[in-house]
């Protein structure tokens, strides 16, 4: 996810080079004919350096403005470089370890599962007790809402995130009144 986010901002508000190295022509998984797009984040001088796995372990800086960096990598490595700027992908793992305990589905990789995704070949999941199908971001457990990144199918997006959780604030309200506790 972070990889794509990356790309996505970069082709979005910088439209300069990525330097992908998993991603280069005719690497494992790469499609050469993608639109084109692989070729066209390639054609400048790369101006911004992704690295996976990688730990930011050390900011320098000179009269107040940031000047290098120290990252270490998987294997402990330790580099020095400089810059003038750090754009950081934290998170990509849902800590969703809980939800089983509270019958909070997941998929596969710990993300909640909400709304229509709950429901296999239309149907609701065997747990539902309700009349209706799971809201949009309702969860496994009615009344229990997921938004923003931990969700499955979320766009990892801040704006995104925010959007979700003032919809889940208005959910929540509807089945309160389900409940006839709000009206």
């Amino acid at each position: 996810m972070c990889r794509d986010a990356v790309r996505d901002q970069v082709d979005l508000r910088l439209r300069h080079a990525v330097d992908l190295p998993q991603e280069r022509p005719g690497a494992p998984g790469h499609d050469d004919d993608a639109g084109g797009q692989g070729r066209q984040l390639r054609q400048d001088p790369p101006l911004i350096d992704v690295r996976l796995e990688t730990q930011l372990t050390g900011l320098h800086e000179e009269n107040g403005m940031l000047v290098g960096v120290t990252l270490t990598d998987a294997a402990g490595a330790q580099t020095t470089q400089a810059t003038d700027g750090v754009f950081l992908c934290i998170g990509g793992k849902p800590h969703t370890d809980w939800c089983p305990r509270e019958h909070v589905f997941t998929d596969a990789s710990g993300y909640i599962l909400t709304g229509t995704d709950l429901l296999e070949a239309g149907k609701r999941p065997d747990c539902w007790g309700l009349e209706r199908d799971p809201l949009p971001l309702e969860t496994s457990r009615a009344g229990v809402f997921a938004a923003g990144d931990v969700r499955h199918g979320s766009t990892k997006r801040v704006g995104a995130a925010v959007g979700e959780g003032a919809m889940a604030v208005v959910l929540a309200y509807r089945r309160l009144t389900e409940l006839g506790l709000a009206n």
